[in-house]
């Protein structure tokens, strides 16, 4: 068995963006626990839905849909960074608050107010 050639940091770093996944700290079984419950909520939706529609009078039930539950893939370290960096540009072009309020909160830093008491 040949030897495995070393990667250089680059290399490893280009495999870690493209492979790792990150996980938003959720409790790893919660998945199993939580899709089935939530196939369930959208049936019983669905259910009354019919029942709201029969108990007006209606008879269109059959255009009752059940909302579709999905499955995703976890989200991959390259696509996170690049979301999170599209977003930083995005709130550098609009901010979230005025110029007034970003003046004033400027001005309170400059005046010594840190808010330590």
């Amino acid at each position: 068995m040949a030897p495995r050639r070393r990667r250089t940091p680059q290399e490893r770093k280009h495999l870690s963006l493209e492979r790792d996944t990150v996980d938003h700290g959720e409790y790893p079984k919660a998945f199993r626990r939580k899709h089935p419950v939530q196939q369930a909520e959208a049936e019983r939706a669905a259910r009354r839905e019919v029942r709201r529609r029969l108990a007006n009078g209606l008879d269109d039930v059959d255009a009752v849909r059940r909302r579709e539950v999905r499955k995703w893939p976890p989200a991959r370290l390259r696509e996170l960074i690049q979301a999170k960096l599209a977003r930083r540009v995005h709130l550098q072009e609009n901010p979230r608050k005025s110029p007034e309020a970003r003046a004033r909160r400027h001005r309170g830093h400059e005046d010594g107010a840190t808010g330590d008491s």
